[in-house]
């Protein structure tokens, strides 16, 4: 065996050149029996050919070729003998090799072995030892371990007291119960550690057009990202400061009472320690503990708490702590508290080197700027934030001064809102944050809409260019919105129909609720400008698209479209479709969605008939009448108006009382037209000093309206006041009351009241300010567009005339007949028929007779009555004329229509006073010719 152990190196060694050698020596073997090989086929082939010669040489040259051949036997036996001995020596060296591994692999077993037996044999010697040694020693090592604690008694303790409790704490929180060897096991202080945050904000507080009313707070795991708060990887750290890091820790992964436990357990130990690391720790706790509070009574003194125990401290981290109190401590207050809270949080760390602090400062003069009553306040407020701020490299910072500047834009008026709206852009434009972008997208998107023109459509276009490939929800919300205004705002049509198909396709399947919205907008407005079949089915497209969606804006659109599609239907399906529309939506949470609702009903009762229809509008009064939304309350305050007037008699008089006292106080214009509506039929209906006074307090309710409509029935309500007053002065006092309120006034009803004051005025009056009255009138509206104000025109034009004299009556009745030649409106036609026949009166002979005719030709078809009079008296007066020129036929035909025309107007008290003349021209027409 030792001679194998001396020789297995050699061995090794020489094994240790690999096989390569032996297979090369192999591979040197095998050529040179290839080329033997080789020689051989060639020997073949030389016997081949001499045996082949020997058979065409003569018998003498036997034997030399014998000779020659047994030569050649010779060298093939040589050959295969020296073939035979190299294939031995190549088996010898393959078993040689095979014997060496063997012996090696036997060597290293044998090595491993012994080894292991002598490190175990060892082993247990060396423990022999050390017992016999502690056994012999034993007084010396006691005595040395006595003198160590007495040198290090305090210290000692301490840590096994800290690790004990620390043991102690972990088993209490999991709900264990400390065992002995937990009592005894030691606790890696810094065992990984967690990070406590206090945290950034993921809103800033309300922005102009976003006025939640609520700033956002800090909480107890959202500031990693601005402080490098480690509490617990720090080396340097006291052993309390680590025992409070594993409590915390502990806490993170605590449930809620547990959490309080610990929270509560490091503030009342520990809030004593002098040690800035175990402070810092306790104020965590604090700020931690506050942020758990459900109420907010207990928040807010959770926040005094920490703000008074550290408002003196000097650490950094600390009153980073003391500024996220403050800011959470204004958030939660009202008033002029949040004010204070939010004034003191600035003044006292407005000056402070650290970013997280410096961002609740900012964040409080947004805050403060929103919340603060004065405007100029506010203004300056956003102008320090900006100027304080504006340098400062901290993205979050800067974020703040991009509201702050929006803000200020929102507040600015005319071209200093363009411009505060173009310093946003320009300045944050390359910006790589993006909620910064998204206040320049919204500085975008606002500066298009105080823009007009084609420079309003080119911003819109700017924007979707600049956004169009951004991923945020808020930005492409932005470019949903700008393509919804692009679409309105366009005069193409085609162009108009192009962008909300874009809208449509691009987030037709995005799943953020206010992207689809504006989906759902651009399907309801292409659907409005579609025509016929097509508008039917896009409403329809938009139904079963949204139908199922969860927002309630867009439920709004649904309901919208429904709406529609019941307007555009037939008799019959129409009210098959609203009544679907109150079906699916009565229960609806939504206001805006119940608009559509009580439309629907009111539509669905106007459309019925007798008992059905006031059970329609019974039904929408009784669901709605409790609802305070202003569009509701419009839906039941017409419903109560049209149910009144279905009544008659004295129940509609209830049912307007009825609807004046439910409505008198309310706020909203539509709602209070119902209300004016009422109190002027209610005064119509009365008589006498009921109806003069209804008609006061009217006037006096709604004084200082400022709805057209409203103010339509105040200057109805005068006029008819004036015109029920028996006292000519009274009378007048209020036409000209009339005149003076609403002179200015651009609405063409109003006006038209304004007109029929100042046409009874001039009757009212006398002789040449009768003259001036209507020349006053006529000059007024001579160029009116409304054919109600022109017919007052006309009417003043006749009594111009007719109060005229001479020429100027003759050319007042052209002047009208000129003017309103072409108008086709009955009333005006009237004016001219008369005119035309007055001037026929004041004429000549052959141009009166002209006149008339014109008079018959012109106006015998018509339909009203009164311009039928007039052509009646063009036809007697035109007969009578006709007797003294031998025009017996003509005579006959003009009686003849004038009887026809007694089936329209043959009750009229004139047509019969008239028709005493024709017959006494018809008994001379027909007695002519006997002696005439």
């Amino acid at each position: 065996m030792l001679l194998l152990m001396l020789c297995g190196p050699f061995f090794y060694a020489q094994a240790a050149s690999p096989t390569d050698e032996a297979g090369q020596e192999n591979e040197v073997l095998l050529n040179r029996i290839e080329v033997m090989n080789n020689d051989l086929q060639h020997l073949k082939k030389e016997i081949a050919a001499v045996r082949e010669e020997r058979n065409n040489f003569s018998s003498r040259a036997v034997e030399k070729v014998s000779a020659s051949v047994d030569e050649i036997n010779k060298k093939i036996i040589q050959n295969e003998s020296t073939t035979s001995g190299m294939s031995n020596y190549v088996s010898w060296c393959l078993g040689l090799i095979s014997l060496i591994t063997a012996i090696l692999g036997i060597a290293l077993v044998f090595f491993t072995v012994d080894r292991f037996l002598k490190e175990r044999k060892m082993l247990l010697e060396f423990q022999v030892l050390a017992q016999k040694f502690i056994s012999e020693n034993n007084d010396l090592l006691v005595g040395a371990v006595k003198r160590w604690m007495a040198d290090n008694e305090d210290v000692y303790i301490a840590r096994i007291a800290s690790e004990i409790n620390s043991a102690y704490l972990r088993a209490a929180l999991q709900g264990e119960e400390a065992s002995s060897d937990s009592r005894k096991s030691s606790l890696s202080p810094a065992a990984q550690k967690q990070d406590d945050a206090l945290g950034t904000d993921s809103n800033d507080g309300p922005e102009p057009d976003e006025l939640s009313g609520a700033a956002d707070m800090s909480t107890a795991t959202d500031m990693a990202n601005l402080s490098d708060i480690r509490y617990g990887g720090d080396k340097n750290h006291s052993d309390q400061a680590n025992m409070i890091s594993d409590m915390l820790n502990v806490a993170k992964g605590a449930g809620e009472d547990k959490k309080r436990q610990i929270y509560h357990k490091i503030i009342e130990q520990y809030h004593s320690s002098g040690e800035n690391a175990v402070q810092l720790k306790v104020a965590i706790a604090m700020f931690n503990l506050a942020t758990m509070s459900k109420e907010k009574d207990e928040e807010s003194e959770c926040y005094r708490a920490l703000i008074a125990r550290f408002d003196k401290h000097q650490d950094e981290k600390i009153q980073l702590r003391v500024a996220c109190a403050e800011f959470n401590l204004a958030v939660l207050a009202k008033g002029k508290e949040k004010i204070r809270h939010y004034q003191s949080l600035i003044q006292r760390f407005s000056h402070s080197q650290d970013d997280a602090i410096l961002l609740r400062v900012a964040r409080a003069m947004l805050n403060l700027a929103v919340v603060i009553e004065s405007r100029q306040e506010e203004i300056a407020l956003y102008n320090a934030l900006i100027a304080r701020f504006g340098s400062h490299p901290h993205d979050d910072i800067q974020l703040q001064v991009a509201r702050a500047m929006f803000n200020l834009a929102v507040e600015t008026d005319g071209d200093d809102k363009r411009q505060a709206y173009e310093q946003l852009i320009t300045r944050y434009a390359s910006s790589t944050n993006t909620a910064i972008q998204q206040q320049v997208a919204r500085a975008m998107f606002n500066l298009a809409v105080t823009s007009r023109g084609e420079e309003q459509l080119q911003r819109y276009r700017t924007l979707i260019e600049h956004f169009g490939s951004w991923q945020d929800e808020k930005i492409l919300l932005q470019v949903a919105r700008t393509m919804w205004n692009l679409a309105v705002a366009t005069r193409d049509p085609q162009e108009e129909t192009r962008l909300y198909q874009e809208l449509i396709t691009r987030f037709a399947t995005h799943p953020n609720s206010d992207i689809q919205l504006q989906v759902a907008r651009a399907m309801f407005n292409l659907a409005g400008e579609s025509q016929a079949v097509e508008k039917s089915q896009r409403y329809r497209d938009l139904i079963a698209q949204f139908e199922h969606h969860e927002s309630a804006a867009i439920q709004e659109q649904v309901a919208r479209a429904m709406f529609n599609l019941a307007m555009m239907a037939g008799v019959e399906e129409k009210a098959r479709s609203y009544r679907q529309l109150i079906d699916r939506f009565i229960a609806h949470p939504d206001e805006a969605v119940l608009v559509q609702v009580a439309r629907a009903m009111l539509n669905l009762a106007a459309g019925a008939q007798g008992d059905e229809k006031r059970a329609g509008y019974h039904a929408l009064i009784a669901r709605f009448i409790t609802v305070e939304n202003g569009a509701i309350q419009q839906q039941v305050a017409r419903a109560m108006f049209n149910l009144a007037v279905t009544g008659g008699g004295e129940e509609e008089i209830a049912g307007y009382q009825k609807l004046i006292a439910h409505f008198e106080s309310h706020q909203d214009d539509h709602v209070l037209l119902e209300v004016a509506r009422a109190m002027f039929n209610l005064a119509v209906m009365a008589e006498g000093e009921e109806k003069r006074r209804g008609y006061r307090t009217l006037i006096e309710r709604f004084a200082g309206a400022q709805n057209s409509a409203i103010l339509l029935r105040v200057a109805r309500a005068m006029l008819n006041l004036a015109i029920a007053t028996s006292d000519k002065d009274e009378k007048i006092a209020l036409y000209r009351q009339l005149i003076d309120r609403f002179a200015a006034h651009q609405d063409s009803a109003i006006q038209l009241q304004v007109a029929r004051a100042m046409f009874n005025l001039a009757k009212e009056a006398e002789g040449e300010q009768q003259i001036m009255g209507y020349r006053g009138l006529i000059d007024r509206f001579a160029s009116a567009t409304d054919e109600a104000i022109q017919l007052q025109v006309a009417r003043a034009m006749f009594n111009l005339a007719l109060a005229s004299e001479g020429e100027d009556k003759l050319r007042g009745y052209r002047e009208l007949m000129v003017k309103f030649d072409a108008y086709e409106n009955d009333d005006i036609q009237l004016q001219v028929a008369c005119a035309m026949f007055n001037l026929s009166l004041e004429s000549d002979a052959d141009e009166s007779a002209r006149l008339c005719r014109k008079i018959i030709k012109r106006f015998r078809g018509s339909n009203q009555q009164d311009i039928l009079m007039i052509v009646a008296k063009a036809e007697v007066f035109l007969a009578n004329a006709l007797l003294t020129q031998n025009k017996s036929d003509e005579i006959k035909g003009l009686l003849h229509d004038f009887h026809a025309l007694s089936i329209v107007i043959g009750g009229r008290s004139e047509y019969k006073k008239l028709k005493e003349r024709a017959s006494f021209i018809e008994q001379l027409n027909n007695a002519k010719p006997h002696g005439l």
